[in-house]
């Protein structure tokens, strides 16, 4: 069932999609290589017909990363999911969480606190939906030394790329 305040969240994320992407939208599916974990994603990639120059654009100007899981998150959430000791009653700070899939899995695994630590606002919204979908509490910030002063562990995860 989907309270108000996760529909306000959806939403919200819905126009941000839309005002890059406008045929496509998010569906909450499980993750093919962390099963355990249901994010809110892109339902398809790409519609089958080709991007119009102004849609290519807005994607190289805005990228949605938080719309998409990547694959070393999810490798990473498995690892944590897998080998839940190195998270287990620790303060852990995810940096550029995306769609907060490295975060769910740490909070998951029994981490004493999460902290998703990112100055993309969308990128923190899409964590807070994903994370209650799981039904984990994460922490959300926009102030990398303050988070970082509570860190037992910093965890980073397809945070690097380049337009």
């Amino acid at each position: 069932m989907t309270t108000e305040q996760e529909k306000v969240g959806l939403n919200a994320l819905h126009e941000r999609l839309h005002r890059v992407l406008p045929a496509v939208s998010l569906s909450c599916q499980a993750l093919p290589q962390t099963p355990a974990l249901r994010l809110w994603l892109l339902d398809e990639l790409f519609p089958e017909q080709a991007l119009d120059p102004e849609i290519v654009n807005a994607i190289m100007e805005e990228p949605p990363y938080w719309s998409f899981c990547w694959a070393s998150g999810q490798v990473l959430a498995q690892y944590l999911l897998d080998n839940p000791e190195q998270v287990a009653g620790r303060c852990v700070v995810d940096v550029g969480p995306g769609s907060g899939v490295v975060a769910i899995a740490a909070a998951m695994a029994g981490a004493r606190k999460v902290i998703a630590c990112d100055l993309d606002e969308d990128a923190l919204t899409a964590t807070a939906m994903n994370a209650r979908e799981n039904g984990v509490e994460v922490v959300l910030s926009n102030d990398l030394d303050s988070s970082l002063a509570e860190a037992d562990l910093v965890t980073a995860a397809d945070i690097l790329y380049d337009r």
